[in-house]
């Protein structure tokens, strides 16, 4: 294979005047033990350069990221560059890569000299258009196999954040979805989804879990992110729950799965002038609890007979228990099913809620705002401010001291306008 070089020496010279030697790209001629020698790539100045008047690309200007590559790992793909009719050399591919070296200060670029386009203009229009069409990018799995390799060969995330121009967290997302195991990658392999590297790493919990990741394949709940804390969200209420069951059943406990007949809320029993708690009833017989099925739910604690062990009934103050109470016309007719779908709301509510912060979150700390979502916020923004909600209404003066507003760091007002400013303005 032979290299093209430039004479890069007499720069006044005529943009004829190109020296086209034989150089081989290893020679292991003379050198003992079979050893190779490799040459370097050669070097151009960047300001021989000239970028391409007729560039096709549109968007000719080094992205942020990009230029952060540049600076910590210098350009890899040589500029295809040819000569300039008024002098210098033009570039025909790598006009981006052109704009970064300017824009963080490379005194020279890789090149490689294109002999069949010094003459022929159109010829340089069809390389741009050859060296894109033909260039196969990576996929999102790919990427993320790159990224966990490079961190299994001893690359740290911040070596692996400089070199690539990626963000911390899209650097930590792809280490985290490049280890994923074979059956975690087929399903995102099969499923008709485009990922990004933080999405993929939203599986990574679950590539243990079949039946998770089958829901998660079908998407059962909904868009993805709410599927992942769907599932997340029941995974801890059920870790929750088994531990809590453990310790009440460990401190002698009888849990059951609703409250028996006949049993008794403490809360509607009394010890003394005082309502009934766990101490007093430390040493009852009867100490049961039952735990509602929802997130969150905490152990409702009851007296199994309440009469046999001689409580006091706060309704009438005596051991007589009250009378029945009769069922509400809306308890009469509540079928299994209402429950189960509030229960089903409980969950969803709780999911839906935990993915609009983390979105809130993410947004608050943009620099920039996302594509699309000014219109989105100065839409919800004015129709908030113009139909004002009851529920808003009442809630609006105590928003900065509620948990919500805690959440995101109890961000000043002055944070919060500029966010909306980025996004609207």
């Amino acid at each position: 294979m032979n290299e093209v070089a430039v004479n890069l020496n007499t720069a006044d010279a005529p943009v004829t005047d190109v020296d086209i030697p034989a150089a081989p790209i290893a020679d292991a001629e003379g050198l003992q033990g079979g050893e190779t020698v490799y040459t370097e790539r050669p070097m151009i100045p960047v300001d021989l350069l000239v970028a391409h008047p007729g560039n096709v690309r549109q968007d000719r200007q080094a992205s942020e990221e990009f230029c952060r590559s540049v600076a910590a790992a210098g350009i890899i793909t040589p500029l295809e560059i040819t000569v300039e009719p008024d002098g210098g050399y033009r570039v025909v591919d790598g006009n981006v890569r052109l704009d970064a070296a300017l824009k963080i200060g490379l005194l020279a670029v890789p090149y490689f000299f294109s002999t069949d386009t010094a003459n022929d203009e159109g010829l340089q229009y069809l390389h741009m258009l050859i060296t894109s069409r033909f260039r196969t990018s990576l996929s999102v799995h790919e990427e993320a196999h790159a990224l966990f390799s490079a961190s299994q060969a001893g690359m740290t995330r911040t070596q692996i954040r400089r070199m690539t121009g990626l963000s911390s967290r899209e650097v930590k997302a792809g280490v985290r979805a490049g280890g994923l195991n074979g059956a975690a990658k087929h399903l995102a392999a099969r499923m008709d989804y485009e990922w990004t590297l933080e999405e993929l790493a939203l599986l990574k919990p679950f590539e243990d879990d079949p039946e998770a990741l089958e829901a998660i394949h079908r998407r059962w709940y909904g868009p993805l992110k709410y599927t992942v804390q769907r599932l997340l969200d029941e995974r801890e209420a059920k870790s929750c729950r088994a531990k809590m069951i453990d310790d009440l059943e460990q401190s002698g406990i009888t849990i059951t799965a609703d409250l028996p007949d006949g049993a008794m809320p403490l809360r509607r029993l009394m010890n003394g002038d005082q309502e009934m708690d766990l101490d007093a009833h430390a040493s009852c017989p009867g100490r049961g609890a039952w735990i509602a099925p929802w997130t969150g739910a905490s152990p409702n604690h009851y007296c199994l007979d309440p009469v046999a062990y001689g409580h006091v009934f706060a309704e009438t103050g005596t051991i007589t228990p009250p009378p029945p109470a009769e069922p509400s016309p809306a308890a009469q007719a509540a079928e299994p099913a209402d429950r189960k779908i509030v229960i089903e709301g409980n969950k969803a509510w709780a999911a839906a809620g935990t993915v609009r912060q983390q979105w809130l979150r993410e947004f608050l700390s943009h620099k920039t705002p996302p594509k699309n979502v000014a219109a989105t916020i100065a839409r919800f923004v004015t129709e908030q401010l113009v139909t004002m909600p009851e529920p808003l209404c009442r809630a609006l003066a105590g928003a900065r001291h509620s948990e919500l507003f805690q959440t995101f760091g109890d961000p000043a007002a002055q944070t919060v306008a500029k966010a909306a400013s980025r996004a609207c303005g």
